[in-house]
């Protein structure tokens, strides 16, 4: 697995950006990328802190991961990093709800 990285996804129903962590590694065999992801989201009344959310997000993501894996062919794309940004935003907006009720469930991080 890669390092650790950060994005943050806005949605019209969210005051604050939801913090995902996430890693990636690549299968050169079956042309796709494994992505393991997890969250972190403010309440409405919470002040937004970066730092927290990059905690709580990278905890459940070693505790209670999501994976997913999204199609790539180096042959066609080049893109890398594109790639897995818009792939995390479409796994995120296809799922959002799961997500948010999986980390509501658990212990505290």
């Amino acid at each position: 697995m890669n390092s650790i990285r950060y994005q943050y996804v806005s949605t019209r129903n969210r005051r604050h950006p939801v913090t995902i962590a996430y890693s990636t590694s690549e299968c050169d065999l079956r042309e796709e990328i494994t992505v393991t992801v997890g969250a972190s989201f403010c309440h409405k009344s919470d002040r937004f802190i970066r730092q927290r959310g990059r905690e709580i997000a990278e905890g459940r993501m070693n505790r209670v991961p999501f994976r997913f894996t999204i199609p790539f062919d180096r042959k066609v794309t080049t893109a890398y990093g594109k790639t897995v940004s818009d792939g995390l935003r479409k796994f995120f907006e296809e799922n959002e709800y799961k997500i948010s009720m999986t980390y509501s469930r658990s212990q505290r991080d």
